[in-house]
């Protein structure tokens, strides 16, 4: 097929997703964005580290070196939010720099407030239906191959 699918990052040939609507389903989120005065100078990065906990609770980060910049928040909307947690960390270990290894545990360091660090999203509310099969997911599929079913 000639079908493209465009996510954060670039183009990508081979798979379609489409969207279900189910509200059993929690909110799917294709990129997140690190905002505020203390994130590059004030101008927004592109999240690189992302964990989901439950349907709808994140962590998400990236580096900026010589931190490891982090929010755990609760989507609450197609672009709102519940601020639950922001840390800071310079003594992070090197797996949690890592999308493969990021892991609860990395969420550590220094306590920061919900202003440091806001966070950007689009967010849509359903399952991703991958177009090689049909699999429905009930996470995001960052590679758009392979997810768990759950």
């Amino acid at each position: 097929s000639d079908d493209f699918l465009f996510p954060l990052g670039g183009w990508h040939r081979e798979y379609v997703v489409e969207v279900a609507s189910a509200p059993q389903f929690p909110w799917n989120i294709p990129g997140f964005e690190l905002t505020g005065p203390y994130i590059n100078h004030g101008t927004p990065l592109p999240v690189t580290l992302t964990l989901r906990l439950a349907d709808d609770v994140w962590i998400v980060a990236l580096v900026e070196s010589p931190y490891l910049k982090m929010v755990k928040l609760k989507v609450t909307g197609q672009e709102s939010y519940e601020h639950l947690a922001t840390r800071y960390d310079t003594g992070y270990a090197a797996s949690c720099a890592v999308q493969k290894t990021f892991n609860e545990a990395c969420f550590k360091g220094t306590a920061a407030n919900a202003q440091q660090y806001p966070v950007s999203f689009k967010a849509v509310q359903g399952a991703w239906v991958l177009g090689n099969g049909g699999q429905v997911c009930n996470q995001v599929c960052p590679d758009f191959t392979s997810c768990d079913s759950g």
